[in-house]
């Protein structure tokens, strides 16, 4: 894999059992986007790429016409033979999750299931390019993909012991069934508010704009100003489109990632993953964290 960055893009890749997992943060300079290819393609020099924008906004270019995923979106892109996609965020936070999976085994995996997958299916087989997304991430996924990141070793030469290696390889198989799930098995209905296409964008920007505020987040009034929704819109859409009301989203959000960074970052001790999420005191997280996952975050490290 090649990469061309600036030094505020921090990338690492992790091989799980024959399929890559891309991990990305940060911001690169426009003129220096980030070239990703997988090591392991198909014998034809194809993959499949399963995208899940967690966070910001990025452009993906494998094809003729750009992918843009405004987080937090997911989608499958087949670049039609060819083993690299261009990765360039647009907002300095931004955070993506590429796992590629190649293209034949992911034919056998999916065959037999219904559309839109029986065309995307068809892409491969000819080699052509395809792209099956862009779309909301359901919180299953969202939060299947945070537990993966965490079960990921700090260093990514450093391979997981057999047990933890078996761990990530399931929760990767349960990834790609949320993502398959969530384009054969729409949520019905789809869209029980009537959101417009420009209430959608601006509830993306509600979230995004909540995770980059994530040590002083704003009042939901504030944050309603700030979008350009009225409060009982947000609320509602917001909900319908994550699953989970606002600020409980944000202390969920905020949960997952402290156990993330604590598992994955040695040198931050737990005082300073309390600041950089916005806790008022290491006490309060220590007891929010203990709630959440039944240990205290000493203990989660001496585990």
């Amino acid at each position: 894999m090649a990469a061309a960055a600036a030094a505020s893009c921090r990338l690492t890749r992790h091989a799980i059992a024959g399929q890559e997992l891309i991990h990305l943060t940060g911001w690169t300079d426009p003129e220096s986007p980030v070239h990703l290819s997988s090591e392991s393609p198909s014998e034809d020099g194809s993959g499949v790429w399963l995208l899940l924008c967690l966070r910001g906004r990025c452009r993906l270019t494998a094809t003729d016409s750009p992918l843009l995923l405004t987080a937090p979106q997911h989608a499958l892109l087949y670049a039609g033979g060819a083993n690299q996609i261009v990765f360039s965020p647009e907002t300095p936070d931004t955070e993506l999750v590429a796992i590629a999976w190649p293209g034949a085994g992911f034919r056998e995996i999916t065959a037999g299931l219904p559309a839109p997958l029986t065309g995307f299916q068809q892409a491969i087989q000819y080699l052509q390019s395809a792209v099956l997304g862009a779309e909301a991430i359901p919180s299953a996924l969202q939060y299947a993909v945070r537990e993966l990141l965490t079960l990921l070793p700090a260093a990514p030469t450093t391979a997981p012991d057999p047990v933890q290696q078996l761990r990530c390889r399931a929760k990767l198989w349960e990834i790609l069934a949320l993502q398959i799930a969530s384009f054969t098995q729409p949520a019905s209905p789809p869209n029980p508010l009537g959101l417009t296409e420009y209430d959608q964008e601006r509830l993306r920007f509600a979230h995004n704009y909540l995770l980059q505020h994530v040590q002083l987040p704003p009042t939901l009034p504030e944050l309603a100003r700030i979008v350009g929704l009225n409060e009982h819109k947000l609320k509602r859409g917001f909900k319908a489109l994550f699953g989970k009301p606002t600020f409980a989203y944000l202390a969920e959000w905020r949960l997952l990632e402290a156990r993330r960074l604590l598992l994955t970052d040695s040198a931050l001790t737990a005082g300073e993953v309390a600041f950089e999420l916005g806790y008022s005191s290491l006490p309060h997280f220590s007891a929010a964290f203990k709630q959440r996952f039944g240990l205290s975050p000493r203990a989660l490290r001496m585990s």
